[in-house]
């Protein structure tokens, strides 16, 4: 039997990623949040998204800047190639919504 997905079993908590010009993510389940350790620069995400991840699914990525604001662009799995402006030493939270293929930003909030 496979493992149930968000809401029916837990979300997919991804260990801390560290910071990198590119980095990648899967995403397989119905509520994917992505740590992002502090941005030293502006970072490109590429998502790969599994077959079985139905529209309405929700993808949160915590990411934080330096003493310099840092970029989060959106690259591969995203319906838009922009980027999501971050503020100097805050953490933000990027969350965005799966379309049936691709993923769409919804919103932007200050952690702290």
């Amino acid at each position: 039997m496979a493992n149930p997905k968000y809401p029916f079993g837990p979300a997919d908590v991804q260990t801390s990623v560290a910071d990198a010009a590119t980095i990648e993510v899967s995403v397989a389940n119905q509520m994917t949040i992505v740590p992002v350790d502090t941005m030293a620069q502006d970072t490109t995400v590429n998502l790969t998204v599994d077959s079985g991840v139905e529209a309405g699914a929700i993808l949160v990525i915590k990411a934080g800047s330096d003493g310099t604001a840092r970029a989060l662009v959106q690259g591969t799995g995203f319906s838009y190639t922009t980027s999501q402006g971050g503020t100097i030493s805050k953490v933000k939270h990027f969350m965005y919504v799966y379309n049936g293929s691709t993923f769409d930003h919804v919103s932007t909030v200050t952690a702290n």
